[in-house]
């Protein structure tokens, strides 16, 4: 977003805007569905990011038009969890009159992408079943808007080869149940995302998928698979 801006100025959400706008034009001569997702957006980016992209699709849906982004994430993981969940729900009702989705972490991934750096002991790369139901608390199952929920289970943003990051995508499945039990829904009441997937085992993903991962991020492995290539023929 802040390419599309140019190189003078930093206008993230009018640089998002611009790409949005090439993004859904080009994908007029393509059969495939596209969708528009603006990811980590930390509390200090707010203002003069997700919250203008939210008022361009407002002023689409009311013009009768589709809403420019299908999902925006709100990336609380460096505040505390009750204002994490806060500012949540204050976003989600304005999500749901648009037809999107907002995306929330709930726990924290290790390493450091967009800015956002988390450091800190093994335990705090673990979202707890006490964790969730706070957010289940505060946002509901559905019925205040679509959500995803980012739950940590070991996820490390960067580059990491499989097996030496402890990841326990078992811990989905808990939590899962926990919440299931509680408020009597279905089997998988929660829709999850893999935050920090590069380098992750075929098992490590397939359990995941398996207790409720609709969403996997992959971004340094994305990196590598465009610039090796051009690094090799150097």
């Amino acid at each position: 977003a802040d390419y599309f801006a140019g190189q003078s100025v930093k206008a993230r959400a009018s640089g998002a805007l611009a790409f949005a706008a090439f993004a859904t034009e080009v994908a007029k001569n393509y059969p495939v569905t596209l969708a528009l997702h603006t990811d980590h957006c930390p509390k200090e980016a707010l203002d003069g990011f997700v919250m203008p992209l939210i008022a361009a699709s407002e002023a689409e849906v009311k013009a009768g038009r589709n809403p420019i982004f299908q999902s925006h994430m709100w990336d609380g993981s460096a505040v505390p969890l009750q204002e994490n969940l806060e500012i949540a729900r204050d976003i989600l009702p304005r999500m749901k009159a648009i037809h999107a989705i907002l995306e929330v972490e709930i726990g924290v991934v290790g390493g450091e992408e967009d800015g956002v750096q988390h450091e800190g002991s093994n335990e705090a790369l673990y979202t707890t079943l006490g964790d969730v139901t706070a957010a289940v608390e505060a946002l509901g199952l559905g019925e205040q808007g679509r959500y995803m929920a980012a739950l940590t289970f070991g996820n490390v943003h960067g580059v990491y080869k499989p097996g030496n990051v402890k990841l326990r995508p078992e811990l989905l499945a808990e939590i899962q149940q926990g919440i299931q039990q509680k408020y009597g829904t279905d089997a998988l009441p929660l829709d999850l995302v893999f935050h920090g997937g590069s380098g992750s085992t075929d098992h490590e993903i397939s359990t995941a998928v398996k207790n409720g991962v609709i969403k996997m991020n992959i971004d340094t492995d994305t990196q590598y698979a465009f610039s090796r290539s051009v690094a090799d023929s150097v």
